[in-house]
């Protein structure tokens, strides 16, 4: 029987039969645009959507073989990640140059046109930040000792759970403000309610989390520049757990492969970000009440353009 060859998130597999191949994109194991696929006979790596052979239905299984008790396959969460663009097609990592202008010429517009709700999310989301932030003062003036307020540096154990659960509750936020500005870049409505929307998969972000920033830490003792790149190629860790519901490993992989050939791309969109960002400052801060949505939105509409090229900026209506 002939072998196929197959890649999955950009990693090459071991080879497998064709009925093997056709059941793993009809469990949905492997997207159709994204993994490539070759056997003997072929000229070149095809998207598995685009390879005829493989598109034939599969022979249904037997009624003993179907179990009307058992649980689904497919989670919402996934199915919402596989729906959210379904009029886009997903390109090869690294199959196109990241175009930083375009990026940031898109969310300059999507800033001007919903600044109204884009202000009201980001006043929700900073308000409840400080909010936080003022509890936690109190909390920690309450459970200091004496000693510790004459020593403004000491340590309080006392206040480790508070500070756990006090980050546990800012990258929640952060997380439903990444899925407020995914749904605006998809042309859908956004709210400040989409803050808390996210809280489900804060094992899944802290976990990523962890592992980031020990490969942050290795890479920066070794040297500045593969620290930098660790930084750069992991980047869209956090995006990929919110956007298609992977675990903590999953997504680190995703982000890897997406940003394939793209890290100096990546890493000029990002000092041109902080330039913004540094003239929002200059500007008596007021600058920074439109800085950061486009600085947001750009990084975001930058994730899209490595998933579907081009076409991810394009002017997408209200959903």
């Amino acid at each position: 029987m002939q072998d196929w060859h197959y890649t999955k998130n950009g990693d090459k597999q071991p080879p497998v039969s064709e009925t093997e191949l056709r059941q793993k994109l009809a469990d949905r194991e492997l997207h159709p645009q994204q993994d490539l696929g070759w056997t003997a006979g072929m000229d070149n790596w095809q998207p598995l959507g685009d390879i005829s052979a493989l598109q034939a239905p599969l022979s249904a299984p037997g009624a003993s073989a179907l179990n009307p008790y058992a649980p689904p396959m497919t989670s919402p969460g996934e199915l919402l990640a596989r729906r959210e663009n379904e009029d886009l097609v997903e390109i090869p990592p690294g199959s196109v140059q990241l175009d930083v202008m375009a990026c940031v010429k898109r969310a300059w517009r999507l800033t001007t046109q919903h600044f109204g709700i884009i202000f009201l999310t980001g006043l929700a989301y900073f308000g409840i930040s400080l909010g936080l932030g003022f509890v936690e003062g109190m909390l920690g003036a309450f459970l200091m000792t004496p000693e510790q307020r004459s020593n403004p540096f000491s340590f309080n154990p006392a206040m480790l759970p508070v500070q756990i659960v006090g980050a546990l509750i800012r990258i929640g936020l952060a997380a439903g403000l990444t899925r407020a500005s995914l749904n605006l870049c998809a042309g859908r409505d956004v709210s400040p309610s989409q803050l808390f929307g996210e809280f489900g998969k804060l094992l899944k972000m802290a976990g990523g989390m962890i592992l980031f920033y020990i490969m942050l830490v290795i890479g920066l003792v070794l040297l500045i520049v593969p620290g930098i790149i660790v930084g750069v190629r992991f980047s869209y860790f956090m995006t990929a757990i919110i956007d298609r519901n992977m675990g903590p490993i999953e997504a680190l992989k995703y982000s890897w492969n997406l940003t394939r050939g793209n890290a100096v791309n990546l890493i000029g969109l990002w000092f041109m970000l902080m330039m913004m960002m540094l003239a929002g400052v200059i500007a008596l801060l007021v600058g920074l009440v439109f800085a950061i949505p486009v600085v947001t939105l750009s990084v975001t509409l930058a994730y899209r353009y490595l998933q579907y090229g081009p076409p991810a900026l394009e002017e997408r209506s209200a959903r």
